[in-house]
């Protein structure tokens, strides 16, 4: 039982986490042009100099620090990770509201 309800916690935290940051990006810094810092930033970067969705830019800017991850990290901490970029550009792909 304990187990079941870590792993529900973890999916509520990273559902939370992903809200936050699809906030973040939609309603304050894509709007008014900033950019982030880190694979978010790039990414904005990326969209705006090419005209690409963000959405689209993200995963794919995500690649090589998954793949860095692979070596460095537990593989429990680098599939909730993966899991949280899909989300986040999935969230912010159908958020049409922006």
């Amino acid at each position: 039982m304990s187990k079941t309800k870590d792993l529900i916690t973890e999916i509520l935290q990273i559902g939370f986490g992903v809200f936050l940051a699809s906030i973040g990006l939609k309603a304050f810094l894509l709007p008014n042009g900033f950019l982030d810092g880190g694979v978010t930033g790039i990414a904005i970067l990326i969209s705006e100099l090419f005209s690409v969705n963000v959405s689209l830019v993200l995963p794919i800017v995500s690649i090589p620090f998954f793949i860095i991850g692979y070596f460095t990290i537990t593989k429990r901490i680098l599939l909730k990770s993966i899991i949280s970029i899909i989300c986040l550009s999935v969230v912010i792909f159908y958020d049409k509201r922006i």
